[in-house]
């Protein structure tokens, strides 16, 4: 996967936010109680690429009992909440990537623990062009592989997990920059080889 050295080396010269509950009271390996960016990819989310993502989570259980479709397609999870800034800053560039593959076998598929009425207000606020479900906040932890928020996770139609996002920034122009030189590139790589 040719994209991989690239986003490590943009992740290296970049700050990127990351909003945790630490669930399992783990603290990470660094002396100020955070992880670098080189230690948050090379140990939440490079074990999982290449791995089935519905496996691991037992995804399609949770969708069938939240009412959600199985994705089809190539599909970005992003998981969210509505007290985390960078999640919030990403939402204008989740709607760029809606609009950039809206006639491509791409669907964003956007889960919160947020109940109806939060996820509804945001949509409204956002001109969300996807619709954000709600699943219980357990549910969201193990959809995003005990990670933190934003999460966003590109699976192949296989459901094999081919790209992982922890993170974001609370500077729109920095998130832009960080979907446009990691997520796009990744997302059309998936889909090239459809």
């Amino acid at each position: 996967m040719k994209v991989i050295h690239p986003i490590i080396f943009f992740f290296l010269f970049t700050s990127t936010a990351y909003s945790q509950s630490n669930i399992n009271n783990n603290k990470p390996p660094t002396g100020n109680g955070k992880l670098t960016i080189t230690q948050l990819w090379e140990t939440r989310a490079k074990p999982f690429i290449g791995k089935d993502y519905f496996k691991l989570t037992n995804a399609d259980s949770v969708f069938k009992n939240a009412g959600i479709e199985m994705p089809e397609g190539v599909c970005l999870i992003n998981l969210w909440f509505a007290d985390c800034p960078p999640c919030i800053t990403e939402f204008s560039d989740l709607v760029k990537l809606s609009e950039k593959y809206a006639d491509k076998n791409f669907r964003i598929l956007s889960l919160t623990f947020e109940n109806d009425s939060i996820i509804d207000t945001f949509r409204k606020k956002y001109n969300l062009p996807f619709m954000p479900r709600h699943v219980s906040r357990e549910a969201c932890y193990k959809l995003n592989l005990q990670n933190g928020f934003p999460t966003n996770i590109i699976l192949n139609p296989s459901g094999i997990i081919a790209f992982m996002s922890l993170g974001g920034n609370t500077n729109p122009e920095k998130s832009s920059l960080h979907f446009e030189k990691i997520l796009v590139p990744a997302i059309d790589s998936v889909l090239r080889h459809l």
